[in-house]
């Protein structure tokens, strides 16, 4: 189970432009939005540091861009299996930040990607894309790039 907390410095050494660079920037952008005041998403591990320990932010908390970051230096040292649920819990962790609007049409070109890949056991694939294209009123270019962007991602 890859880990969901990470100190300042952890977080700053996953060197993402997407936050400060430095901790002093880093710092002013958490007292900024708050985020030690969410006990389930801030928390102070004990141990040395001016606060008694060292504070610690829930993965939910950072842009996309620095949790994919964070949980591939995380999964570099683990086995085969674990990185697999890792990059699935990223994404679904990923998937359940998404407004609603959003979630609804994933799970519309989901379904649609589904179609194609139950209807080209039956016929080429080629066909199948062709004829849910049609269906849902995208170009078969369009379904092929979703295809493509799921043909190896974890469930």
């Amino acid at each position: 189970m890859p880990r969901e907390f990470f100190s300042v410095s952890e977080i700053l050494a996953a060197g993402s432009s997407a936050l400060p660079s430095d901790k002093g920037g880093l710092s002013r952008l958490i007292d900024e939005r708050g985020w030690r005041t969410n006990e389930d998403r801030a928390r102070l591990k004990p141990g040395a540091g001016r606060e008694g320990g060292t504070w610690e932010y829930h993965l939910s908390l950072f842009p996309s861009e620095v949790r994919a970051r964070l949980v591939a230096g995380e999964i570099a040292t683990d086995g085969p299996q674990d990185r697999v649920e890792a990059a699935s819990q990223l994404l679904w962790s990923r998937f359940e930040s998404l407004p609603d609007r959003l979630k609804d049409e994933a799970r519309a070109r989901l379904a649609r990607v589904e179609q194609a890949n139950t209807l080209s056991a039956a016929m080429s694939r080629q066909a199948a894309v062709a004829l849910v294209a049609t269906e849902a009123k995208i170009s078969t270019s369009t379904l092929w790039g979703w295809l493509r962007l799921v043909a190896e991602r974890p469930a």
